[in-house]
């Protein structure tokens, strides 16, 4: 049990073995969340530049149309 080639020597290098493969998942799932993470926020700066650009359409709208002559004046 206690030697090189023993159970506790083989299980011991199974579970090391698990760990460095739950390292290897735990380090690409971090550059995949990295990726996203990039992507949602270029997404969100576009979306922001977008609303901004069309609130200002709306307000140049509304005070045209608020300068439009009144039926019936």
């Amino acid at each position: 049990m206690t030697r090189s080639d023993g159970l506790i020597s083989s299980r011991m290098d199974g579970i090391n073995s698990t760990i460095k493969g739950i390292g290897k998942q735990r380090e690409a799932l971090e550059f995949r969340l990295e990726g996203v993470e990039k992507r949602l926020r270029a997404q969100f700066t576009a979306l922001d530049t977008m609303i901004a650009s069309m609130n200002q359409t709306s307000n140049y709208l509304q005070q045209q149309l608020a300068n439009l002559p009144k039926i019936g004046e």
